[in-house]
């Protein structure tokens, strides 16, 4: 690939995806990592201001004449702050708005590469190149997100420029971010129809990660949202990766310790799962009470919307298999024990369901749940005969024909004994 000025542009093969949000006087786009920072995760150190009163440098410096000349890059980078600033045109029209957004996004594009060429040889201007660095990887990703595939190529090849230079560099850093962000809205706009933008999501934010440690107040959410996405789209060794990243190297954060218990779960397959617990009437139950039998373990609660769906199915599936060894095991997550009977009474779920007395155990601070790192109910898991986890990822539409594969396997085995 030809290797030009760090102002210029090159190409990267990528798809795109059309009409999604602006920012900035546009419609605002989702940004993956800018969320406000929870307990425990890194908090953004302090921005500079771009005010035409006020120096990057020193927030009490006032510009010089020479600092706001035309074509300067104080006066450029003002002129990109006004052009942000201004109120987006009222169009009724989708491809009008498009297009004002569009032209806006080339105008900032414009600027910032004029105050790029003159700061980045500078040592003295490198503050002023990062803020003109910033301002063009935001106009670039708005662009792409909403443009061709020539569009996503000019963002790529920016931030391969801005490795090039200097790959430790604040400014690489930024671009970093940038593909972060971006690929995180491609992923959420094409994930059900393809699962390539979200793998590529995962291997920007695990690079992002990896590269700028001391950037982890912007990497970690967006780590810990490409972990989620892998995983809700099955790509479980992405996943892993990303969940192992965090716990590994950011334990202290919210997104770390979650990680631990996701972990746990997703690494669970073929490992005899821990569930025992209280049961409405007073009792006890634990898996290990089903030995031999195949065991659906099943997550829910009776405010759930897709569970109140799902529990005919679960009646059915009993009476059809129990018979053969399938037994039903429940892990509740209401808050109120009166909830749970008056679920179980007028639908009749079959099996045993834990509960817990204590009210700070239930809810999503069920101890099992929380173990496991369940954060989407309901959620199913079957076990085999032989009480290993065989699949924690079981989906209403596949629940039939799994339990009977399971069954029909586990008969095979005795026979073979």
């Amino acid at each position: 690939m030809r290797k030009t000025d760090v102002a210029c542009t090159l190409t990267l093969a990528l798809f795109v995806n059309l009409g999604l949000p602006g920012c900035s006087g546009d419609e605002a786009v989702d940004t993956g990592g800018r969320q406000p920072a929870a307990t425990g995760t890194p908090s953004a150190p302090p921005t500079v201001s771009l005010s035409s009163s006020t120096s990057p440098a020193d927030s009490a410096a006032q510009p010089s004449a020479d600092e706001l000349t035309e074509g300067s890059p104080r006066w450029l980078l003002r002129e990109i702050v006004r052009l942000r600033a201004k109120p987006a045109p009222k169009l009724d029209d989708l491809d009008q708005r498009r297009a004002a957004r569009r032209q806006r996004n080339d105008k900032i594009i414009t600027l910032a590469t004029q105050a790029i060429s003159v700061t980045h040889d500078d040592p003295d201007q490198e503050q002023m190149f990062n803020l003109a660095v910033k301002q063009l990887l935001e106009a670039r990703l708005q662009i792409a997100l909403l443009g061709n595939r020539d569009d996503i190529e000019a963002l790529y090849a920016d931030v391969e420029q801005l490795d090039n230079r200097d790959p430790d560099s604040t400014a690489a850093a930024e671009g970093a971010f940038a593909l972060a962000r971006f690929t995180h809205t491609m992923a959420r706009g094409h994930a059900g129809r393809s699962v390539d933008w979200v793998r590529e999501f995962s291997r920007q934010a695990r690079s992002f990660a990896g590269r700028f440690p001391d950037q982890a107040y912007r990497f970690v959410p967006q780590l810990f949202a490409a972990a989620r996405s892998c995983e809700l789209h099955n790509l479980n060794t992405e996943a892993i990766h990303c969940y192992t990243m965090l716990k590994d190297h950011f334990t202290e954060t919210i997104q770390g310790q979650q990680s631990i218990s996701i972990l746990r779960r997703l690494n669970l397959v073929g490992q005899r799962p821990e569930i025992a617990g209280s049961t409405p009437d007073g009792g006890d139950v634990a898996i290990g009470d089903y030995a031999g039998r195949v065991v659906l373990v099943v997550f829910w609660s009776s405010e759930n919307t897709t569970f109140r769906k799902l529990a005919p199915t679960l009646v059915e599936l009993s009476r059809d298999y129990r018979k053969n060894g399938l037994e039903i095991l429940g892990v509740n997550l209401d808050k109120e024990e009166t909830d749970v009977d008056g679920f179980l009474e007028k639908v009749a779920l079959p099996g045993r369901h834990i509960f817990f007395s204590h009210r700070d155990q239930r809810r999503w601070e069920n101890p099992i749940a929380k173990f496991y790192g369940i954060s989407d109910i309901p959620t199913l898991w079957l076990v085999d005969r032989q009480g290993r986890v065989v699949n924690t990822r079981v989906t209403s539409e596949a629940l039939d024909r799994d339990v009977r594969k399971l069954l029909a396997a586990g008969r095979r085995t005795a026979s073979n004994d």
